[in-house]
């Protein structure tokens, strides 16, 4: 086969096609306001994508004939056992309640929540005054989820192997470790090298790797970030078959195209936008992360990556700090080399559980001596760009 670069200027047309998918997205986000499809309905029927229950607060997200989220109140303890026990994703539901928009933000330069929403393409909140919930024609990939679900005991466990957000603190908000506990690029490249490990590094292990990721990834979702990790992962895999001579920044350009081209609002993604910078920022950087032992490269990615997402960061979250990557030092060998395969072996033998808990014991307890150390928290005021 002859290389790719005796065949086209790759370089110029994917630049010029990476430049024309952000315009487009740009301008389709911008330049059209989308309206809701509801009016003054009361009555709602809809597939449970995924819900939430936190305290005696039930969100629920669905669709019918756009996405929706509905929120419902818990009466008693009774009643919270009963929904803990009947709702389920892909559960068929009937929901009577009030139809309004999301509230904006109270405090000027603060969080939007009636923007972030429509961000995602959900233009309506429900206020539940009754719900049905009918579990008898769940499909085979959401029963697959409920079963993986309900494996899980561990919330961190959760975390890792659902993605799902229910220990995000401030905590680990302000000493610039979230990342950490949402699925993404990391948990995407162990999740390969582990299966590598076990496939061993033939060509039809990389073929292998990829639709077990691809099925996985339909499991959770598709979060962005993980479109991200996966297109990208699922290119290179391309490039290693074919023996393709394209440098790994234009396969990153390509991922970024065909994410865009699916879903515009993605670049508003913060997830999305936060795998992509640290992806650039690592790949233009990978001759200087080379070389010295494993905790000098450790800080050096984690320089890096804290280098090029901080506009992002100083943008939504308005404050920063400067020890993130000596945190990061300390923290990402404890969460990738222990925590995050543990929940893996967690996962397949529950029995086992108590081990990953005295794992979690000292991430909190490290976390808890680095809160303490808030000299280099810097307040920095909005930068009002892109997110």
């Amino acid at each position: 086969m002859k290389r790719l670069k005796n065949i086209l200027p790759y370089k110029l047309i994917i630049t010029i096609l990476f430049i024309l998918s952000l315009l487009y997205a740009l301008l389709i986000t911008n330049l059209i306001h989308y309206e809701s499809k509801y009016s003054n309905e009361v009555n709602f029927k809809g597939i449970v994508t995924n819900y939430k229950i936190d305290g005696n607060k039930l969100s629920i997200y669905f669709r019918e004939k756009e996405k929706l989220i509905a929120t419902y109140y818990i009466k008693s303890e009774e009643e919270l056992n009963t929904i803990k026990d009947k709702i389920k994703y892909g559960s068929y539901i009937n929901i009577n309640g009030i139809l309004n928009n999301a509230i904006k933000n109270t405090v000027f330069n603060n969080f939007n929540y009636r923007d972030y929403l429509y961000k995602q393409r959900i233009y309506k909140i429900i206020n539940i005054n009754n719900i049905e919930i009918d579990n008898g024609n769940i499909n085979i990939l959401d029963r697959l989820k409920n079963v993986i679900n309900e494996r899980i005991k561990n919330e961190y466990v959760r975390t890792f192997i659902m993605g799902t957000k229910n220990i995000d603190n401030e905590h680990n908000q302000m000493l610039g470790i979230s990342h950490l506990f949402a699925i993404s690029g990391m948990h995407i490249t162990l999740l390969s090298t582990i299966l590598l490990f076990i496939l061993k590094k033939k060509t039809r292990s990389y073929i292998i790797i990829n639709v077990l990721l691809f099925l996985y990834s339909l499991i959770i979702g598709f979060p962005s970030s993980i479109r991200r990790a996966y297109v990208f992962s699922l290119l290179l895999t391309i490039k290693k078959i074919f023996n393709l001579n394209i440098e790994n920044i234009y396969l990153l350009f390509i991922t970024i195209i065909i994410n865009v081209i699916i879903e515009p609002f993605i670049i508003y993604d913060i997830g999305f936008l936060y795998s992509c910078t640290t992806t650039f920022g690592l790949i233009i950087s990978s001759k200087k992360i080379d070389g010295g032992n494993y905790f000098t490269k450790v800080l050096k990615v984690s320089l890096i990556a804290y280098l090029f997402s901080l506009p992002i960061t100083i943008n939504n979250s308005y404050q920063i700090n400067l020890l993130t990557p000596f945190n990061n030092l300390l923290i990402v060998p404890l969460i990738s080399l222990i925590i995050y395969p543990l929940s893996l072996i967690v996962f397949i033998i529950p029995n086992l559980t108590f081990i990953f808990e005295y794992s979690i014991d000292i991430l909190n307890l490290l976390e808890n001596l680095l809160m303490n150390i808030n000299v280099l928290n810097l307040i920095m005021p909005k930068l009002n760009v892109l997110v």
